[in-house]
Order: structure tokens, then sequence, then C-alpha cells
């Protein structure tokens, strides 16, 4: 009803009707936000939904969430929210960014860059933990370090010096150079086993 006012130039009456709103749920969504089918928002306490965000269809919000703005944008300044997302506790979504289809934010992530539809994101600042049911490593040093990626990093290294050091050792049992020495007062070659 509140977008609806919003769009049809009532803009006082929307802002009022949603303050009023807001002071019996906790809930504070801008009249002018685009919201999807079916937004299922669990104690919802705190959100915020920005004027310029769009939220898609089956979209859950947990307690806390802030579909926000960063101040330093003009026009469309608050994210975009595909279909079928879920936003953990506290997530803060902020500036102009997309969210893709199928997306987990996990609780207390911000979020400041896109996020491509089937990821997992979390952390302070976001960055992507699962694409497409699998796990990403993280092996930029300029990108945001991740405990698990970093214990992957080492251990790939590990596996790759050990395997190496396999080759090594398995080159050197399977084709031995024999140790021969001549022996100059039998005029005699031993194989150094005394033979």
């Amino acid at each position: 009803m509140n977008h609806w006012l919003w769009r049809h130039g009532l803009r006082l009456v929307a802002r009022f009707t949603s303050q009023w709103v807001r002071f019996f749920t906790g809930i504070e969504i801008h009249p002018g936000a685009e919201i999807g089918r079916r937004l299922f928002i669990d104690h919802g306490l705190g959100v915020v939904i920005g004027e310029t965000a769009i939220v898609g269809d089956d979209v859950t919000i947990y307690q806390g969430v802030t579909l926000g703005g960063t101040g330093k944008e003009k026009g469309k300044r608050h994210p975009t929210v595909g279909n079928n997302v879920s936003i953990g506790s506290g997530a803060k979504l902020l500036g102009n960014i997309t969210i893709g289809e199928n997306c987990r934010v996990g609780a207390g992530s911000v979020v400041l860059h896109d996020v491509p539809s089937n990821s997992t994101i979390v952390g302070v600042p976001g960055h992507i933990v699962l694409r497409d049911g699998k796990r990403v490593v993280i092996t930029d040093p300029k990108e945001i370090s991740d405990p698990m990626s970093d214990v992957f990093v080492k251990l790939v290294a590990e596996v790759h010096e050990l395997r190496e050091q396999l080759q090594q050792h398995t080159r050197a049992v399977l084709s031995p150079e024999p140790d021969l020495t001549i022996d100059r007062d039998w005029d005699t070659v031993s194989d150094g086993a005394g033979i």
C-alpha cells in the first residue's frame, strides 16, 4: 500500500504510514522500495530496507538486516536482491550492488560488492566461500583472507612437495645406479657389497 501511494505522488502520506508501521513492527521499509512476492521477514526487529532497494521473490530476511546506501551515491543507491535469497541476522548489504539468485548471506556479513548467483558470502567485508556448491579458495593476496582458504593453500603446497619427494624416491629405488669401484690392488671390479 505504501509503495502504491509513493508511486502515485502521495509521498507524505506514504512516509507517514511507513513510519507508523515501523513504530509497531520495528521494521522500516521505505515506501519507494520495490518488494517481490512472498518476502519473509523472520524476527524482523531492526530490519531496514532503503528507498531504491529492489527485493526479488521468495526472499528471507532475518532480524537486524540493512539494505542500505553508502551515502556516496546518487540515483540507485541501495542493493538489488535476486529471487530465493536468504540474508542472515545482522547482515549489511550496502550500496548499489546486486545479489544474484539463490544466494545465502551469512549472519553479520557486510557486503559491498556484487555477488554472483548460487553463492554463499560471509565475513566483514563479505567474500564468497561457496559458488555453485563448491568451495571457493582465495589464493590472491589482494583478496580478503579466509582462514579456511589459508589452510587449503598450505595443504596443497605441502601435498605438492610430498609428491615431488615421493617421485624422486621412487625413481631412485626403481633405477638405482650401481656403486662400482675398482680395487687397484687386485685389479678387480667390486659392486660395493664386497663380492
